[in-house]
């Protein structure tokens, strides 16, 4: 208390009656939805910057404020946002996530109240715990693609997750036990059980997990064991093509999911039987996430943009829960009834090393992480020489000893500030082996553990939660008194609506006695006998307090069945139990049919909680008068009677439908008025209202303000007509007071508040004077844009831009279009199409429609009015989240009206797009490396997503070589192993997640940037500075010392805007950077250069930040873009807000999209307010902006003003496109829609000769499309093509270069001597050729151009140059197919070779020289060889004829019947007795000889 927050600045501000001293953090809340800034023991010291981006590591934490569990909610995604709608009032509550891009799937823990959700541009799992003492945290992020679908295991605290990409396909698991480092995961279903998983339950009771899968050639609903096995199928065909979400009841057995190409809802049991279509038709176009809840059934629902309800059983009492909400994702509903019970793997059962599972039958199973093994039934160990990192094997050299421990059995890897720390961080012990404690440094801040020794903070001891590894911090604390020790927290504090655990712990009363074990020590359901339920609910058997709507509904809401007995059904109500109260109460609200009584304010929510319908009977558009006087504890009561939960107050959103919840001064003033007990006394700037039963303390400057404040009214009683403050005179914003004029800004404070000395820049306060189009605030303290009045945000400090009353009456009288929707199907990255219903009540009307968006946070612009009631936005940003609406101008007697901007809007995210190309590449030899360069560059213009990756591609070689950077933003890199005699080229290409052929996409590579190592490297300029003196507006004079070593010079580099950078060259070691502009902090970068050949050998670059003097510029502001017939635009603008006298002159820039504007650069420039363009693209949405360009410098870009360009004949084609493959050249007509035949001229030029292009007329035609085949073009030639219309003065496409693939080069180049002394080139001739033509010999001397010098015969592959070559020097050599009409054919990979005496031989040289040796040596070793190869082929052919003269003559003498060869005596002279003979056997042609 005795802070507020100031209305303007949003900072806690003291008032002036407090002692001075106080410091305001002592006075901070955090509410629920907020963060506060948590230091982490860093601050930056004054004048220093942060650099590598690592500025968040040190920077204050951002710790969302603690959010109250529920214990009945849903959940649902919209891409960036998760929302939760209280299941019991049907509030709602944005959570506040931060960096979040697409939502895809949520889950969440009661036990812990955490959220879970997973993000596909991120491809992170993320979670927030919302106690206030978490920040979001990351769950699993490496190695995964896209995460469809969510299922929390709350028993085994095993999270599940469908991951469809390609790389690891399957359905996978993580551990949420252990720190973030211990989070192991497992693959429990691969890719050959799966083909396009989508949504995911899990049953951990039951252990089973159920998935639907879009597979193209058998969509199905698959079932198995939680551990992946036992997998079948539940149902496939039968109605199921694209099955979406998913929800289990497990109670029946059944399974309900919703089908996106039926565009139904089906359910089915989990056996596989009993199939059925629940819901079809117009109330489900296309329904996405489904949910269970109780008796019904919700969807969410893209055409719709809504969540819907109906029966679960019969799909009958279709109701919409939510509307207009883009761009809706998962939606899960959570019931603490629901989550109950336990498990194998919850009692404790398992040692599991890793991740337990529990399966049917109440047994469990353990699973390992990818890359280990289970050894025995519990233990995962990774193989021999590999130890476990963060649940990965790694080789056991990957631990770093001097800063990891290797833990003894396990083998993982712990930092070494974990030793001695007293916790068992290895699981053996290992780790707290061999320690010696000591006393902690400070007793006053540290508590010290008793058994571990180790020293914690001295608040976490006695907070409830056991820090120490023996619980030794939480032992003799005094939970239940407040005088507690030294060691012991201060106690929660506990509201009137909460109850206060046996542990200290606050729960919601209502949570008391109700059956569940919410505080943990069971004192919440202890001493329950006397509890009283509410008039509105039904008290069961076992003392708990149910809604009475529960009553009879055949679900078990008491768990002792109580409040489903005596109940009798039949086929229209269900009746109430016997015992039902006589009245409701005036807070009450009693059912027709079950006459269970309900909260009153549920009545007319547009939710049937009777079940009848009888709560929703007789409702109006206005509240009705039979409202509640008093609400339940923990809601708020509306100004009109009707209640809210108090949550929902002062949280920007309209709840009450007076708006009474967003009321300007409860929401900003710590002096609220309350109601809870009676004031003593009041602060001296409020008033005290003393009648009625409860006095109270308001503002002083509600008083006689012509509104009740006080319950009575006193606070309006003898009042002075008019009020208080009268004419001119000013009011205290919180105290009681008037004012004149002079007294307000005039150094003294006058009001007790101070508020006349507030928001003063040195002149008097006056009443603003609006322009056109703005409107006052009814306070007058400020102009606001018509547009935001009734836009559902406050700008007014008074609120009276949103005050109820008059925005009904506005938005009754305005004409607004109806049921606004996004086809989401249409949905690119840079356009989305949207469509609408005319408004009901433009009878009489001419109507037209202006379309508009805007980027979030952004300003509106405003497209060409048309009559059609749809539209598609064209040429956005990719990755830009945007709201678009539709404008409504009305014409009726001669007169036309542009209406407000009322809802609906829509909000669309565009997907992510192929990033540019990276800019300002550099290339300089790498400092303190051999044979390698760094390359540095700056991101692209536009991202168009998140960078995934750089690429560096370099060459030679051909295909160049390619580096590419770490997954992240890295700008450089070092490419090794170069050649220091070789010149390259490189270029860098960017890659972000956008889709493109189901892989990441490379954008385009930037501009090839030449580099050439150097003998003497350039060293870094030192003494960069600047004179100070000589500053000025628009200039900046800087001086250098010299480099050490020969340069050609120096170069000085500024970033003029995001779009171009400006370059100074000079020899000088000073030089003067002029055309700068005021106020401006700009980051000059200099180098020092060298010239070698065509190439620019660059030093490291100094870097110094300067800062030029003056006031900065302005924009010029309301720039209006009118067209004028054809495709011309009328600009005009107003000058800036600036009071320099100068003349002015702007710069102009178009183009149909940012980027191209931004690349496109200025177009015109002018020293006028407006400027016309003529000439323009046809039927094209342009983007203009203006800013100041002379004469100081350039100023900031103005808003943004589109004008669509009309039809013109003359006006040239588009997307003119030359496809390689097929030789086809295309483009397209000027405009989408031709209302005439149209002739075009093609014109083809050679570019080596341009003096005789090639013409073709085409017919008339009014096709907007067209394709012409190009043939006879040379192969190696460049054409340039450009196409027109043939009209007279037709303006001409811009041309389109083709080039034309030239004949294949040679390969396998080499140089070698003869025995001449002559060089001679030799090559492998190339797959094609062109007919009689010839090879053109290459020669590069030196580091300079190849020259065509020589010519080869076609058909050689061989050449022997006829001249000698000039020593010491280092030649290239290259082949191509020769010219063929001046066209030559792909250039060969070049052969070096320095030249000198060892390679050379002059015709001249002495005998003795070298090279005379090597001509009598080789020679005579090639005779040689010759000689023994003759040899050679000599005895193998006499081998081979004597072989065949013996198997003649043995086949002459084999004898069949015994299967031998027998030699005689008389067999050419044999001499012995035959006996003797020896006989061959099994003789044949392959084998050896056998002697028997």
């Amino acid at each position: 208390m005795g802070y507020y927050i100031n209305p303007m600045t949003e900072e806690c501000m003291a008032h002036p009656y407090l002692e001075t001293g106080k410091k305001v953090d002592d006075y901070i809340i955090c509410r629920e939805g907020k963060s506060v800034a948590v230091s982490q023991g860093y601050r930056r010291v004054s004048g220093d910057t942060c650099e590598g981006g690592e500025e968040d590591l040190y920077a204050p934490e951002k710790i969302p404020c603690e959010i109250k569990a529920l214990r009945e909610f849903m959940l649902y995604a919209n891409r960036s946002e998760i929302n939760r709608i209280n299941m019991l009032d049907n509030s709602t509550f944005t959570l506040p996530l931060l960096n979040t891009k697409n939502i895809v799937a949520v889950e969440y823990d009661f036990t812990t109240n955490c959220v879970y959700w997973t993000d596909v541009v991120l491809d992170k799992i993320m979670r927030l715990c919302m106690d206030g003492r978490h920040s979001q945290e990351t769950i699993v992020e490496e190695s995964v693609d896209v995460m469809e679908a969510l299922a929390f295991d709350w028993l085994s605290k095993n999270l599940y997750w469908v991951e469809s990409g390609e790389t690891d396909k399957g359905i996978w698991v993580v551990s949420l036990h252990g720190s973030q480092d211990e989070r192991y995961r497992a693959l429990v279903v691969n890719s050959t059980h799966v083909d396009q998983p989508r949504a995911l339950v899990v049953d951990p009771l039951g252990g089973m997990m159920y998935w639907t899968d879009w597979s193209s050639t058998r969509p199905r609903i698959m079932k198995a064991w939680l551990d992946g096995s036992n997998i079948q199928e539940v149902t496939v065909g039968r109605g199921t093509h694209w099955p979406n979400g998913m929800a289990l009841d497990r109670e029946n057995q059944r399974l309900y999911w919703s089908d996106a190409y039926s565009d139904c809802i089906r359910s089915i049991k989990t056996d596989g039987t009993e199939a059925i279509t629940l819901i079809e038709g117009e109330s489900t176009p296309h329904p996405f996430a489904v949910a269970l809840y109780k008796n019904k059934i919700y969807w969410d629902d893209w055409y719709r943009s809504g969540i819907f309800a109906a029966q679960k059983n019969d799909g009958g009492d279709v109701k919409f829960l939510r509307q207009n909400i883009p761009s809706l994702m998962d939606m899960k509903i959570f019931d603490n009834n629901t989550r109950q019970g336990e498990n194998a793997c919850s009692k404790s059962m398992h040692n599991c090393s890793h991740i337990c599972v529990s399966l049917p039958g109440d047994i469990f199973t353990c699973l390992c992480p990818r890359n280990m093994t289970l050894e025995g039934n519990s233990q995962c160990k990774c193989a021999v020489g590999k130890i476990s990192v963060e649940g990965k094997c790694v080789d056991e050299s990957q631990c770093d000893t001097e800063l990891q421990f290797p833990c003894e059995i396990s083998g993982h890897c712990i930092p070494r500030s974990w030793l001695c720390d007293g916790e068992n961080d290895c699981g053996d012990m290992s780790d707290e082996a061999n320690c010696s404690h000591t006393t902690c440094s400070n007793p006053f801040t540290q508590f010290q553990c008793h058994s571990s020794g180790s020293c914690i903070p001295i608040n976490w001891a006695c907070d409830f939660d056991s820090d120490c590894s023996d619980g030794s911090d939480e032992e003799d604390c005094a939970y239940g008194d407040v005088n507690m020790t030294t060691t012991a927290t201060t106690l929660q504090v506990c509201s009137d609506s909460e109850f206060r655990c046996g542990t200290g712990v606050c729960v919601p009363v209502t949570w008391r006695c109700d059956g569940d074990n919410d505080c943990g020590d069971m004192s919440d359901e202890t001493n329950c006998t006397q509890v009283q339920c509410q008039d509105y609910q039904f008290r069961c058997a076992n003392n708990r307090c149910i809604s009475a709507s529960w009553v009879c509904d055949s679900e078990d809401d008491c768990h002792d069945g109580s409040d489903e007995q005596n109940c009798t059904q039949s086929t229209t109500s269900v009746s109430p139990p016997t015992k039902n109260p006589a009245s409701c109460g005036s807070s009450g609200f009693r059912c027709a049919t079950s006459g269970v009584c309900i909260p009153l304010s549920w009545k007319c929510d547009g939710i049937d909680d009777c079940g009848d319908g009888s709560d929703e009977l007789e409702c109006g558009l206005v509240t009705q008068p039979n409202v509640s006087t008093t609400c339940r504890p923990g809601e708020f009561r509306c100004d009109d009677g009707n209640c809210i939960a108090s949550d929902d107050k002062c949280n920007s959103v309209f709840d009450c439908p007076d708006s009474s919840d967003e009321e300007y001064w409860m929401c900003h003033s710590s002096t609220a008025p309350s109601t809870s007990a009676a004031p003593t006394t009041c602060n001296p700037i409020e008033f005290r209202c003393d009648e009625g039963s409860v006095p109270q303390c308001i503002l002083g400057a509600f008083v006689c303000d012509n509104e009740n404040d006080c319950a009575n009214g006193e606070d309006e009683k003898n009042c002075p007509e008019g009020g208080l403050c009268q004419g001119e005179s000013y009011s205290c914003m919180f105290s009681a007071g008037c004012l004149t004029k002079n007294q307000v800004c005039d150094g003294k404070k006058d009001c007790i508040d101070g508020s006349d000395e507030m928001f003063c820049d040195n002149a008097n306060f006056t009443v603003p004077t609006c322009p056109p189009n703005q409107s006052a605030c009814n306070d007058s303290s400020q102009c606001i844009d018509s547009f935001r009045w009734c836009d559902g945000h406050i700008d007014c400090l008074d609120s009276s831009d949103e005050v109820f009353e008059h925005c009904k009456e506005l938005e009754s009288k305005s004409l607004h279009v109806r049921q606004l929707h996004v086809d989401v199907k249409s949905v690119t990255n840079t356009s989305f199409f949207i469509f609408w219903e005319p408004p009901t009540n433009g009878q009489g009307f001419n109507i037209t429609y202006i379309p508009v968006i805007r980027p979030t946070n952004g300003l509106w612009m405003n497209y060409t009015a048309q009559t059609k009631t749809t539209f598609r936005f064209k040429n956005l940003l990719p990755n830009t989240n945007y709201v678009a609406s539709v404008k409504v101008s009305a014409t009726h007697g001669g007169h036309t009206h542009l209406h407000p901007l009322y809802a609906p809007y829509v909000s669309v995210a565009t997907g992510d797009g192929c990033p540019t190309a990276p800019l300002n590449i550099t290339v300089i030899q790498a400092e303190g490396m051999t044979n390698a360069a760094m390359v540095v560059w700056k991101e692209p213009l536009s991202p168009n997503g998140i960078i995934k990756q750089y690429r560096v591609y370099y060459s030679p070689p051909t295909p160049p070589n390619m580096e590419a950077t770490a997954i992240g933003p890295v700008k450089y890199i070092y490419i090794k192993d170069l050649k220091t005699t070789v010149n390259y080229t490189f270029q860098v290409a960017a890659v972000n997640a956008a889709p493109n052929r189901g892989m990441p996409c490379e954008g385009p590579r930037s501009e090839s940037v030449k580099f050439a190592f150097t003998k003497q490297p350039i060293p870094r300029v030192s003494g960069l500075r600047e004179a100070v003196s000589l500053r000025t507006q628009t200039s900046v004079s800087l001086s250098w010392n010299s480099v050490s070593v020969q340069c050609d010079g120096y170069k000085l580099i500024y970033e003029r805007d995001q779009m171009s950078e400006v370059v100074n060259t000079t020899k000088q070691l000073q030089l003067t950077a002029v055309g700068l502009s005021p106020g401006v902090k700009y980051v000059f970068r200099l180098y020092a250069f060298r010239n070698v050949g065509d190439f620019i050998v660059a030093g490291p670059e100094e870097i110094i930040e300067v800062t030029t003097s003056g006031k900065p510029l302005k924009a010029p502001t309301k720039l209006q873009a009118t067209p004028m017939g054809g495709t011309s635009v009328k600009l005009s603008w107003l000058p800036p807000d600036d009071n320099r006298k100068v003349r002015w002159t702007y710069g102009i820039y178009y183009g149909v999209s940012v980027e191209q504007l931004l690349i496109g650069g200025q177009r015109a420039s002018t020293s006028d307010t407006g400027f016309s363009f003529s000439r323009l693209d046809a039927c094209e949405d342009f983007l203009f902006k203006v800013r100041l360009i002379a004469p100081l410098g350039f100023g900031p870009f103005s808003d943004v003003a589109i004008s669509r360009s009309g039809f013109d004949v003359k006006a040239p084609p588009k997307k003119l496109q030359f496809n390689a493959t097929s030789s086809n050249l295309s483009w397209k007509a000027s405009c989408d829609v031709i209302l005439k035949e149209m002739a075009y001229i093609i014109e083809l030029t050679d570019t080596s000769d341009k003096s005789h292009p090639s013409t073709f007329t085409l017919a008339p035609v009014r096709n907007t499309t067209f394709t012409l085949p190009l043939v006879g073009m040379m192969r190696g030639a460049n054409y340039s093509v450009k196409v027109k219309t043939n009209i007279l003065d037709g303006r001409w496409t811009p041309e389109l270069l083709i080039q034309i693939d030239p004949y294949p080069a040679p390969t396998e180049i080499k140089a070698s001597r003869t025995f001449g002394g002559y060089p001679e080139l030799t090559w492998e001739e190339p797959a094609e050729t062109p007919a009689s033509v010839g090879y053109a010999i290459w020669v590069s001397k030196d580091g300079g151009k190849f020259e065509h010098k020589y010519t080869a015969a076609h058909g050689s592959n061989t050449f022997q140059f006829p001249e000698s070559f000039e020593l010491g020097h280092v030649y290239k050599f290259a082949v191509s197919s020769d010219e063929v009409k001046g066209h030559y054919g792909a250039l060969s990979m070049p052969f070096e070779a320095e030249l000198t005496d060892a390679f050379m031989v002059h015709p001249t040289a002495g005998a003795q020289s070298t090279s005379a040796v090597y001509r009598i040596v080789l020679p005579v070793l090639g005779v040689v060889i010759l000689v023994l190869v003759l040899g050679m082929g000599l005895f193998w052919m006499k081998h081979r004829r004597l072989r065949r003269s013996f198997l003649a003559f043995a086949n002459s003498h084999y004898d069949t019947r015994s299967g031998t060869t027998t030699f005689n005596t008389n067999d050419h002279d044999l001499d012995g007795d035959e006996e003797e003979s020896p006989m061959i056997r099994g003789f044949a042609d392959d084998e050896p000889l056998v002697i028997a």
